[in-house]
């Protein structure tokens, strides 16, 4: 039996990591472009942020798929017709045109509504937690080592944004990305990624808190 503990632990393993690599001091390698080393890395960080994010969507759905599966709270669930990891990956293939957003013959998993169209195409029976814990607007970060931080608004798509920015650099992800920018007062993605928020953590690191609370919501 399959225990939806394994895709959060893996998960919340890859964040703490993440963390540890942003935290990672500047150097006093600055160029025009920003702090060398330190820019990379935390630029790195985002991107690592979003492909964990969207490991652990996939990762949520095909357990949840499995024949017999428990949540992180103990519970035993069956779905009305269980399949393997190849066999559900194949039942989606078929069934896109039920998904918001694919790519590649898969839904694109970072994106919450994708994710939850899959758990609905598979007709997975937690199914109703993954929709209200993914698919949430903003949350109230509990994960978080400073009480009462205020959550961002949908955090996936707040790092999507940055992430497509640090990955294209192009103007339509740069006009996409002014909003964020504005709404915290920076001027580039050091400053964006670094900018306070309340309860006296970054942005970056309150995007992550959020993240693993969602991740633990689901998997109840």
């Amino acid at each position: 039996m399959l225990s939806l503990s394994v895709p959060y632990t893996d998960f919340k393993v890859e964040c703490e990591d993440i963390l540890i690599s942003f935290a990672l001091p500047a150097r006093g390698d600055r160029h025009q472009f920003g702090f060398g080393s330190h820019r990379i890395a935390r630029e790195g960080a985002v991107i690592a942020l979003h492909d964990a994010w969207n490991r652990f969507c996939k990762n949520l759905i095909l357990h949840s798929a499995y024949h017999r599966f428990e949540t992180r709270s103990g519970r035993a669930l069956r779905p009305i017709v269980g399949r393997n990891q190849t066999e559900a990956l194949q039942f989606l293939n078929a069934n896109l045109a039920a998904i918001c957003s694919k790519s590649f013959g898969e839904p694109t998993w970072f994106i919450p509504a994708a994710t939850i169209d899959a758990a609905s195409v598979l007709n997975v029976p937690n199914r109703s937690t993954i929709a209200a814990s993914i698919g949430i607007s903003t949350i109230h970060s509990t994960v978080s080592p400073t009480v009462g931080v205020q959550a961002n608004a949908s955090p996936p798509q707040e790092v999507q944004s940055v992430r497509n920015y640090i990955a294209h650099r192009g103007k339509s992800a740069a006009v996409r990305l002014a909003p964020l920018m504005s709404a915290h007062g920076a001027c580039n993605v050091l400053q964006l990624l670094d900018a306070p928020v309340a309860g006296g953590i970054r942005l970056f690191e309150s995007w992550v808190f959020d993240m693993l609370d969602m991740a633990d919501f689901a998997t109840r």
